[in-house]
């Protein structure tokens, strides 16, 4: 018996994209892949809101907090209560204001420099993590718009170090330099002395063998030392 045959259909079966070689894909459209998924990832990667968020609720409970503690225990005036957090948190400590020694005091002296210290840090880690980000995204992007070799990738992204790396300095030399003269001026200071000042209070270090006498001068600390 002999089995009729079947027609042949006459519709040619498309191939699926999962059945195109992998060898069919140039180069530069994986390398291009390569770096649309490390943006991706970058961005991705990118400090939440909720981070954030969580540290200016902790800095606004800690200055409030001392806030409250100088103006009604220690009966300082708002200047100087400004000018006491802002030198306490930030770990500078000039050595001309402090807590009280009475016991009331010295317990909650300890408390909050622990945890003055702790949000400082958090804090501090958060802004050096969004500067690693943007420097990591800025030389992503920059790569995927050259379509250089890797070679050349590598130099690209070493000169975007350097400018970083020389912008970071230029913006300390110049917070150096306009700190010393605001403060030189405000205290009656010359060129060196004023820039030891100024050396001191952003390295953090405050020997306190240098410390001011005028509320201009604690005013422009508040505003300086943050910067």
């Amino acid at each position: 018996m002999i089995c009729p045959s079947t027609p042949s259909s006459p519709y040619v079966p498309l191939e699926s994209p999962s059945s195109v070689p992998s060898q069919e894909l140039s180069h530069g459209q994986v390398h291009q892949n390569e770096e649309h998924s490390s943006l991706r990832s970058l961005k991705d990667e990118e400090t939440p809101w909720e981070e954030w968020k969580h540290s200016i609720i902790c800095i606004s409970f800690y200055t409030g907090a001392g806030l409250l503690y100088c103006l009604c225990w220690a009966g300082w005036s708002l200047v100087d209560s400004t000018y006491f957090l802002i030198v306490t948190g930030s770990t500078v400590g000039y050595g001309d204001m402090s807590f009280p020694l009475d016991t009331t005091s010295s317990i909650f002296a300890c408390c909050y420099l622990i945890l003055g210290v702790g949000i400082a840090a958090y804090s501090a880690g958060l802004v050096l993590n969004k500067w690693v980000q943007t420097t990591e995204t800025e030389m992503a992007k920059a790569v995927q718009q050259s379509h250089m070799k890797r070679s050349e990738q590598s130099l690209m992204q070493n000169r975007l170090l350097r400018k970083h790396l020389l912008t970071s300095l230029a913006r300390l030399a110049v917070t150096l330099c306009v700190g010393a003269g605001v403060i030189g001026l405000l205290e009656g200071w010359g060129g060196p002395k004023a820039l030891y000042w100024c050396v001191q209070t952003v390295t953090t270090v405050g020997y306190g063998n240098l410390q001011l006498t005028s509320s201009a001068s604690k005013v422009f600390t508040i505003f300086f030392i943050p910067i």
